[in-house]
C-alpha cells in the first residue's frame, strides 16, 4: 500500500470515528449522517451481530450495565418470517444460550439447537426514547401516518413499484395531517427517498445497522405516529403494536432484488401460513388493534414477554454463571 492510500485510509477512519461519536446526538431528520455507511461496528460483544441496531447496547443500558460488559448469549438480530430460517452465527456458537423476541422464533430454534432459548419481547421495549415528551409533542405535527417502505439490506438492493405504493399512500392520507416516511439507511444512499420527498412527505430515519442509537430513534418515530403503514412484513409491525399503534399492510407483490444469496429468507416467507395470515389481519386501514392482531404479534414479537430490569439482570446473571 502506497503512502497516498495510507493517508486516505487514515482520513476515512478519523472521519468515521467522528461521525460514530456524534450519532447519539443526530436527529431523525439528518439523512446525510444517518445514512453514512459505517464500515466497522464498534462493540465489545463476543458476537458482533449482538449489537446490530444497538440491540445489546440497549439491553445493557436498560439494566445499568457497563458498555464493556458482554452478553453471554447470542441475540437474534431480527425475527425472521420464513419458516425454519436462521442465521448460523446466531445459533452455532460457544455461548450458553440464545435470546430472541417471540415464541415463533423459539419454536424454530429449538428444532436446530439444544441450547436454551429465552424470549424477551421486542428489543425496542428496552430502549429509551430519543426525544423527551415535550420534544415529541413539538415534532408530531398533527395526526401522523408513519410509512415503512420495504427496504434493502447491506448486501441486497430491493426495488418495487414506488409509484404504485405512493398511489396507495395518497389514497389513505386524507385522514392524516402528516405523512412521515421512515427510510432505511441503504435506500437513502440509493436515493430512494427523493421521490417521497418530492411528494411533500416528511422523511426520517432511525439510522445505520451499526448505529447504537437506532432503537432509541425508532422508538420516538413510532411513538410520534397515530398509524403505521407498510408494503412488506417487518419487525416494525410488532414494534408498532407494542406501542399500541394500528398497522395497515398494503400487499405489494413484484419486488426484485439484485442478490440471489441474500433473498433466501424473503423467497421462503410464503412457505409459512403466518405470512399470508399477517396480510389478511392487517389488510385494512383501521384506528384500532384487534385481539387477533395482538395475539399474532405476541407470538412473533413477544409483546407480553418484556422483562423488567430485575428480570433482565437475573437472566444475564444466569447466562454469566453458565459461561
Amino acid at each position: 500500500m502506497n503512502i497516498g492510500m495510507k493517508v486516505i485510509g487514515k482520513y476515512n477512519q478519523i472521519k468515521e470515528n467522528i461521525i460514530v461519536g456524534s450519532l447519539p446526538h443526530v436527529s431523525i431528520y439528518n439523512m446525510k449522517w444517518l445514512s453514512y455507511d459505517i464500515q466497522q461496528i464498534h462493540t465489545k460483544e463476543i458476537l458482533i451481530s449482538n449489537d446490530f441496531y444497538g440491540n445489546a447496547n440497549t439491553i445493557k443500558k436498560y439494566c445499568g450495565l457497563n458498555e464493556r460488559y458482554t452478553i453471554k448469549a447470542s441475540l437474534e438480530h431480527a425475527s425472521y418470517m420464513a419458516k425454519d430460517f436462521y442465521w448460523d452465527v446466531e445459533v452455532n456458537h460457544d455461548l450458553p444460550g440464545i435470546i430472541t423476541q417471540g415464541g415463533v422464533r423459539k419454536d424454530v430454534l429449538k428444532k436446530v439447537t439444544s441450547k436454551p432459548v429465552y424470549v424477551i419481547g421486542p428489543y425496542i421495549a428496552y430502549a429509551k426514547s430519543f426525544y423527551n415528551d415535550n420534544e415529541k409533542r413539538r415534532l408530531k405535527k398533527g395526526k401522523t401516518l408513519l410509512v415503512f417502505p420495504m427496504h434493502s439490506a447491506t448486501h441486497m438492493d430491493i426495488d418495487y413499484d414506488m409509484e404504485l405504493f405512493i398511489s396507495e399512500i395518497e389514497r389513505v392520507k386524507k385522514d392524516f395531517d402528516t405523512v412521515r416516511i421512515c427510510m432505511y439507511w441503504k435506500d437513502i444512499l440509493r436515493g430512494s427517498h427523493e421521490i417521497y420527498k418530492q411528494m411533500g412527505y416528511e422523511i426520517v430515519s432511525a439510522g445505520h445497522l451499526y448505529d447504537k442509537s437506532f432503537l432509541s430513534r425508532l422508538r420516538s418515530i413510532i411513538e410520534m405516529s397515530d398509524c403505521v403503514m407498510a408494503n412488506e412484513i417487518g419487525t416494525y409491525i410488532g414494534q408498532a403494536v407494542y406501542f399500541e399503534k394500528p398497522v395497515y399492510l398494503y400487499r405489494q407483490d413484484g419486488w426484485v432484488s439484485n442478490s440471489d444469496v441474500s433473498t433466501v429468507e424473503f423467497d421462503t416467507r410464503q412457505d409459512t401460513p403466518y405470512y399470508e395470515r399477517m396480510f389478511q389481519l392487517f389488510g385494512e386501514l383501521s384506528d384500532r388493534i384487534t385481539r387477533e392482531q395482538y395475539e399474532l404479534c405476541d407470538y412473533f414479537w413477544g409483546i407480553k414477554s418484556v422483562l423488567d430490569c430485575g428480570e433482565m439482570k437475573k437472566l444475564l446473571d444466569n447466562l454469566e454463571k453458565e459461561y
